[in-house]
């Protein structure tokens, strides 16, 4: 009889056990999916594709780094590849809510309808292999500011590409 009541004792100590852990369990899901402040700038450059050697001068406008003005920002989680999007200003000024994690950003089609000071953007704009790549990884853990860098290459859609120097 005791062999009894202590095995009711031992049953009703375990199950209330794991439903403590499973509380616990959701309390953690919980505090992981609350959203994060990000603000920040995004900004770009482009990379220099013509045949002669550039000058200096030529060289210092393709390096400088421009806002980018009114455009659509891609983020994707890369633990969970959830997808967030953001629009920036006229000065690429952007802010957004992420849950914790690393997020990788990427270029939207809506970039070169906004940035076109760049007579070489207007060729690469129907490139899609400029939207499926990441231009770089942020990591986000408490509300933070970032600035957002995007170094365009010269257009990976151009068939001559292999020959450029």
């Amino acid at each position: 009889m005791i062999m009894k009541i202590f095995a009711i004792i031992l049953i009703l100590f375990l199950v209330s056990c794991s439903s403590n852990k499973t509380v616990n369990q959701a309390k953690t899901t919980n505090k992981e999916g609350n959203k994060i402040s990000v603000t920040g700038v995004a900004n770009y450059n482009s990379t220099y594709c013509g045949g002669a050697r550039p000058t200096e001068e030529v060289l210092e406008k393709y390096n400088r780094l421009r806002p980018m003005k009114n455009t659509t920002i891609k983020f994707v989680n890369t633990d969970n590849s959830k997808k967030e999007k953001t629009k920036t200003d006229e000065n690429g000024n952007f802010s957004v809510n992420l849950s914790a994690g690393n997020w990788e950003y990427y270029l939207s089609e809506d970039f070169y309808d906004s940035n076109n000071e760049d007579v070489l953007l207007e060729i690469q704009k129907k490139c899609d292999e400029l939207y499926n790549v990441p231009y770089g990884t942020i990591e986000i853990f408490s509300d933070t500011t970032v600035n957002l860098i995007y170094h365009l290459p010269c257009n990976p859609c151009d068939p001559n590409i292999n020959m450029r120097p």
